[in-house]
């Protein structure tokens, strides 16, 4: 799944996209914010132009972009939707 950052929030972003990948409700998912600075995140994908990071969050492998955020399943999925 790609999803567009159009609003700069891109941590958000990422949640509600690896929510829909998966199957549930972006509030079942563990906060990113236990993995690393979220906030810092941000700052990082709206300051730089040619940036990409790419890291592991429930169950999927994700990339973004200062534009772009894209998640693939690794696992199976865990929701009915």
């Amino acid at each position: 799944m790609e999803r567009r950052i159009d609003d700069g929030r891109s941590v958000w972003t990422i949640v509600r996209a690896v929510a829909d990948v998966r199957g549930v409700d972006p509030l079942e998912l563990p906060p990113l914010g236990e993995h690393f600075d979220a906030d810092a995140l941000d700052r990082l994908l709206a300051a730089a132009d040619e940036v990409m990071v790419t890291f592991d969050y429930a169950g999927c492998a994700v990339r973004a972009t200062p534009t772009r955020v894209t998640v693939r399943q690794q696992g199976p999925r865990v929701g009915g939707r």
